[in-house]
């Protein structure tokens, strides 16, 4: 008969107990990171739903602020006859409303930052659509070739990498607008589109947003995000120029004066004057009869020859970029929509996207 080593089998009893207590710890550690992680997903869930729904209510609350402007312009312009209200300014409390941050009650922020159109320059207004083939303005090609040229002078890029010609760009995006098929320089303007996977047209009708900017011949996507801050298609017909009164320092330097064909970008100092009229709360106005705030052309040294393309001062325009930033939790949205509020019973989102 076989005598078993008493040591040796003890060995083994500790080996396997060594084993099953290894196994057990990890299956424990499985576990626990399993709930953690189960745990994350549930609570970035309820954030990002907490999120989502401070955006809506972020739409509401601008639609509300849009509304409640235009009703409290409109009781003010049926009490008199003559200009009493300065349009769409600087001072207004939706241009006022993105210094503010909105807390709820678990924590959750809200900001909204309100723009109107006239803040930024329209292109719609550069090429306006006519629907037939009428010439476009003449300065149209020499102020977008300026323009680019200020901007793409400023790209944050090697100079020998700023490989663009300014006024081809300017042709091809004046070709890609206006009514006619037959090019600036010559030529079908169908002969790059056809090109393209898939083959396209040029639409010859006004740009539907400024990310269409990507699609014109020559422009690329750092082209198109350093023009972005810049520029506005809204509305998309009978577009207003910059609203002088609303729009940025950075977007004033592209106010276009002079005689025509004579035009050039502003001074600085031009830039300097309207934002000084600003802090002393007054507003630039073209209009024939101006109200005691206002000021002329000719004070902030634009007198000479009129603004392209023109501007209809004090502007009381009825689109609005509007920019929310939502923060719950961990999860930050931030949406950027375009309203118009000129049926304040149905204000209307034309835009919407999620970043």
């Amino acid at each position: 008969m076989r005598k078993t080593n008493p040591r040796r089998d003890s060995g083994v009893v500790l080996a396997l107990v060594l084993l099953l207590a290894l196994l057990l710890s990890v299956s424990m550690i499985g576990f626990t990171r399993r709930a953690v992680i189960d745990t994350m997903i549930v609570r970035n869930r309820d954030d990002a739903s907490r999120a989502a729904a401070l955006l809506r209510g972020g739409v509401w609350l601008a639609k509300g602020i849009l509304i409640d402007d235009r009703m409290a312009k409109n009781r003010a312009a049926s009490e008199t006859d003559r200009i009493t209200t300065p349009g769409n300014t600087h001072d207004d409390l939706w241009n006022q409303i993105g210094k503010l941050s909105l807390i709820d009650a678990d924590g959750g922020s809200l900001r909204l930052t309100i723009r109107d159109a006239g803040a930024r320059l329209n292109l719609n207004a550069i090429v306006p659509y006519t629907g037939d083939d009428s010439p476009v303005d003449p300065d149209a090609e020499e102020f977008l070739t300026e323009i680019l040229t200020k901007i793409i002078d400023d790209l944050p890029i090697d100079p020998g990498e700023k490989l663009y010609e300014e006024r081809e760009l300017a042709r091809n995006l004046i070709d890609y607008m206006d009514f006619g098929d037959i090019r600036l320089s010559g030529g079908s303007e169908n002969e790059y589109y056809q090109g393209q996977d898939p083959p396209q047209i040029a639409p010859n009708h006004p740009l539907l947003s400024v990310d269409e900017l990507g699609l014109v011949e020559g422009f690329d996507v750092q082209l198109v995000e350093a023009l972005r801050p810049y520029l506005t298609v809204y509305p998309l017909v009978k577009a207003n120029g910059i609203n002088l009164n609303s729009a940025p320092p950075h977007v004033l330097s592209l106010l276009y004066s002079g005689v025509a064909g004579q035009r050039r970008l502003v001074s600085e100092d031009t830039v300097g004057r309207i934002l000084m009229l600003r802090e002393e709360g007054r507003v630039v106005c073209t209009t024939s009869e101006p109200a005691a705030d206002c000021a002329t052309l000719s004070e902030v040294d634009l007198g000479e020859g009129s603004l392209f393309p023109p501007s209809e001062l004090p502007d009381d325009s009825d689109w609005f970029t509007v920019q929310i930033h939502a923060t719950a939790g961990q999860i930050e949205r931030t949406l950027v929509t375009v309203i118009d509020r000129s049926k304040l019973t149905e204000p209307k989102l034309l835009f919407w996207r999620m970043r």
